[in-house]
């Protein structure tokens, strides 16, 4: 069934805007708090422990080594928890499988806020969507975005 089109109100546009900055400043409040909680915390305790093994080179050597290998075991964690945090920015499917698969997977985590969060990030661009989905032929979406050049 075809949208009919519609001027964007500013009220509309301003909503719109108001739910992609939320959107934006949780995401970034989430990815602060994985990084804080997780990897930081590792590597604040990694850099720890090497000092206090440092300090036993001379004087305790077996402890030492034993603190050493606690430390590189904490090193491994630590990297696995920045892959894993990474791969939310760069997914590895990207890098795995290609593009198609990429645009796949980011297509099945876009439909979670469905067209309305389509909508809003286009209105946020001050363009307009257009859904067309005529019984039998499928879905046809048209995003219209103006091209501002800015000097």
């Amino acid at each position: 069934m075809p949208c009919a089109r519609r001027p964007v109100r500013l009220e509309d546009l301003a909503a719109s805007r108001a739910r992609i900055v939320t959107a934006g400043d949780v995401e970034r409040r989430r990815l602060e708090r994985n990084l804080h909680d997780g990897a930081q915390q590792r590597l604040v305790t990694l850099a720890l422990s090497l000092r206090l093994a440092q300090g036993k080179l001379d004087s305790d050597p077996a402890t030492a080594r034993t603190m050493l290998a606690a430390a590189a075991e904490e090193l491994v964690l630590a990297l696995e928890e920045l892959r894993e945090l990474a791969r939310g920015l760069h997914p590895a499917v990207l890098t795995d499988h290609g593009l198609g698969a990429a645009v796949e997977m980011l297509a099945g985590r876009a439909q979670r806020s469905g067209l309305r969060g389509l909508a809003d990030r286009v209105e946020a661009l001050g363009g307009s969507l257009v859904v067309t989905s005529p019984s039998g032929v499928g879905t046809t979406l048209r995003a219209e975005i103006p091209f501002l050049n800015e000097r």
